[in-house]
């Protein structure tokens, strides 16, 4: 695994462990989302599809650039 994939993985684990404390906590505690909790599920998520799709670009960038 390359430092850039090991870095990468890493920042997605925090990030899932973000939105999975603040979706989960809720539903926990049995109390509704708060505008601040909603705020925070959907900056996590807008991360994890940010990264991920950076992701998926650069390596079909490299797969590119290795065909040529």
């Amino acid at each position: 695994m390359k430092p850039v994939d090991a870095v990468i993985l890493l920042l997605t684990v925090i990030i899932l462990g973000v939105f999975a404390a603040a979706v989960i906590n809720p539903i926990i505690s049995g109390t509704p989302l708060n505008a601040d909790q909603a705020e925070r599920i959907s900056a996590a998520f807008g991360a994890i599809i940010s990264i991920v799709s950076l992701y998926v670009g650069a390596k079909l960038q490299q797969s590119s650039n290795d065909e040529e």
